[in-house]
């Protein structure tokens, strides 16, 4: 959570700038003019706060990507890498990708849940938090 913590405000501005690239492509004005406007705006309209819309739930998503990923592999290694697959780099490859495939499928919702956290910065309040945002994507 730390380093998210150095990174979160990074990752909230790229959102805002592709989701911004993609509603001028489709005739709309671009909101920003560059990474610094975008921290400047927000900022301005949300202070702080703004930058880190969704930061909890971004924790949360990581706790349960690497709770799955580690925990699933850890114990499914002694149990599918046995006799001929033991020391085989390609089952040991397979059996990591479908892990890695299952955590972030898993931890997918959690991230679209954070990403719709980022967009409602400079508008009206939208979600009252995390789990008011789910059920309304769930609702809708």
């Amino acid at each position: 959570a730390s380093s998210l913590f150095f990174v979160y405000s990074l990752d909230y501005a790229r959102t805002r700038l592709a989701n911004d690239s993609k509603a001028a492509k489709k005739g709309g004005e671009r909101q920003f003019n560059g990474l610094i406007d975008v921290y400047r705006k927000t900022w301005a309209s949300d202070g702080i706060a703004g930058l880190y819309r969704g930061f909890n739930i971004s924790c949360v998503g990581i706790i349960v990507y690497r709770g799955l990923y580690f925990g699933m592999y850890d114990s499914l290694k002694p149990v599918v890498l046995t006799g001929s697959l033991q020391d085989s780099f390609f089952a040991s490859f397979a059996l990591g990708w479908l892990i890695t495939n299952g955590a972030g499928l898993a931890s997918y919702p959690i991230d679209t849940v954070r990403r719709r956290m980022m967009m409602t910065s400079g508008e009206a309040v939208k979600y009252k938090g995390s789990f008011d945002c789910f059920a309304q994507i769930l609702k809708n």
